[in-house]
């Protein structure tokens, strides 16, 4: 109730439907397109901007209060966003294909044997406790510090334990310029639920 509707692709192109005085939160379904809005919003200044991970699925779920009104959006002051980070965010949220570069585990396993590189961006004590089969340990804190470690010219694949760091971090490399990236928000949970090959 009170939430309103702004989709991820139209995202940059509604900033003065964000306040930038007050918390604003950001829910989708299962927390991955939020997690890729928080991120696009936090470059674009928004500091007043937290995601709700468990998303509809989650509210849902713990039988919290739901609505099927529609709120008519509020109309704020936008923040002073540096253009040329407007435009790359813009780029990328307008353009975002199906699937949102979510793959599921079937389609990461496809990928990987097809030369992907893969990187988890969890903490290194995560990373050292098991992580995917051939990953590298990028955290996300350290990612732009470290881009010369993510390869331009094979496809990319991100995950981390849930779904919502890969789903910053996939933002942020996208935004600048790394549209060969891809996510994999399941995470590594999932992955070794699954079976798959994982490493120490």
């Amino acid at each position: 109730p009170g939430a309103v509707n702004i989709p991820l692709r139209t995202l940059a192109d509604n900033l003065d439907q964000i306040p930038t005085d007050q918390p604003v939160f950001v829910y989708c379904a299962s927390g991955h397109r939020a997690s890729m809005a928080t991120a696009a919003l936090n470059m674009l200044g928004y500091d007043n901007v937290k995601s709700f991970p468990p998303g509809w699925r989650g509210w849902s779920a713990a039988e919290e209060e739901v609505s099927t009104d529609t709120v008519e959006p509020g109309m704020f002051d936008v923040a002073e966003v540096n253009p040329e980070m407007l435009a790359a965010v813009a780029e990328f949220l307008n353009n975002i294909p199906e699937g949102f570069l979510a793959l599921n585990a079937e389609k990461l396993a496809g990928a990987m044997d097809a030369g992907a590189f893969v990187v988890d961006v969890r903490t290194p004590e995560e990373f050292e406790q098991g992580h995917i089969a051939g990953a590298i340990n990028v955290p996300m804190r350290a990612l732009g510090d470290d881009l010369d470690e993510i390869p331009t010219d094979q496809p990319v694949v991100v995950y981390c334990a849930s779904g919502h760091r890969a789903g910053m971090s996939l933002a942020a490399l996208q935004s600048m310029g790394y549209d060969n990236t891809r996510s994999f928000p399941a995470g590594y949970g999932a992955w070794e639920s699954a079976g798959e090959a994982v490493d120490t």
